[in-house]
C-alpha cells in the first residue's frame, strides 16, 4: 500500500509471505512501513494507528465523525516512507485507495486455511499468552501499546473467533481487495509459489536485479525484530519496575524500622 507520494505498495495481510515482500521493494529502493518499522518505532506509532482503528470502526456518532483519520493523520505515521505493507497497511485498505489515488498495490495471496492455521500457531497465541499480558504489565512503551492494538485489530478482523469468523474475514478482505482496487493497479502474488523478481519488477517498473529473489520467514522476521528492538526495551522496563519494587521495599522497611 502506498505511502506520501508513493506510486507503489502492498496490500497483504499477516502471514502471507510479507516478509520476502518486504525484502525485495527494499532491495528495490523502497523504504517500506511494515510490522518491523512499527514495532521500531515504538508508542508512538502504536497508539495513531489504535487511534486510526477506533475511529474506522467507531459504531456511535455519524459517518463523518467516523472518518475524522484522514491523509493528513495517516502521514504522521508513514509520510516518510514510499510503501506501507502487511500490518498495519491492510487494515486501512479503504483510507489507502481513497488517499493516494497515484499509488499501486500489491497483494499477497495464499490458501486460507493454511493462513488461519498460522495464525493460530503464531500471532493469536502470543496475543493472548500470559507472557505478553506480564510484559505489558512493565513495558508500557512497547509491549502495552502493541498489544492493545493487535488485540483491537483481531477483535474488528474476526470479533476475536478464531474458528470460521478468522477463515470468513480473511477470504472477505481478499474480495473487498479485488472489488475496489483498480485491476490496472493491482499485483497479486501467490504465497506458497515459486516467486521471482519479473513480475514484480514488470509492475514497479524497475530493473531485475541480479540476485535471487528473496525468502524470509515472517514470524522469524518479527521474533527478529522483537529480540533487536523490543525485547532489550522489555527487559530495561522490567528493571526499571524491579528497581522500583525493591526501592518501595526498603523504604517501607526503613520507616518500619524507624517506627520501631
Amino acid at each position: 500500500m502506498p505511502a506520501k507520494q508513493c506510486t507503489d505498495g502492498s496490500d497483504d495481510t499477516y502471514r502471507t509471505g510479507t516478509a520476502s515482500l518486504h525484502t525485495a521493494l527494499s532491495r528495490l529502493g523502497y523504504r517500506v512501513y511494515h510490522f518491523s518499522e512499527l514495532v521500531r518505532n515504538g508508542r508512538r506509532d502504536m497508539d495513531l494507528l489504535h487511534e486510526a482503528l477506533v475511529l474506522k470502526h467507531r459504531r456511535d456518532g455519524d459517518k463523518d465523525e467516523r472518518q475524522l483519520y484522514g491523509p493528513q493523520e495517516f502521514d504522521k505515521i508513514w509520510g516518510k516512507y514510499d510503501a506501507v505493507g502487511g500490518l498495519p497497511g491492510f487494515a486501512f485498505v479503504d483510507e489507502l485507495v481513497a488517499y493516494y489515488p497515484q499509488a499501486q498495490f500489491i497483494m499477497t495471496d495464499r490458501n486460507v486455511d493454511s493462513w488461519a492455521r498460522a495464525m493460530r500457531a503464531t500471532c493469536l497465541v502470543e496475543v493472548g499468552s500470559w507472557s505478553w499480558y506480564f510484559r505489558s504489565w512493565y513495558d508500557s512503551q512497547h509491549a502495552s501499546p502493541l498489544r492493545r492494538l493487535i488485540q483491537a485489530w483481531i477483535h474488528q478482523l474476526c470479533r476475536s473467533d478464531f474458528g470460521d469468523e478468522l477463515r470468513e474475514a480473511y477470504i472477505d478482505h481478499v474480495q473487498h481487495c479485488l472489488k475496489i482496487i483498480p485491476k490496472e493497479k493491482l499485483l497479486i502474488m501467490r504465497f506458497g509459489q515459486e516467486s521471482d523478481w519479473h513480475d514484480l519488477c514488470d509492475f514497479l517498473g524497475k530493473t531485475v536485479p541480479d540476485m535471487p529473489y528473496p525468502v524470509v520467514d515472517d514470524e522469524l522476521e518479527v521474533l527478529q525484530t522483537q529480540g533487536q528492538t523490543w525485547l532489550p526495551q522489555s527487559r530495561l522496563a522490567f528493571g526499571k519496575a524491579v528497581a522500583f519494587a525493591l526501592g518501595a521495599v526498603l523504604t517501607a522497611a526503613s520507616c518500619w524500622l524507624l517506627i520501631e
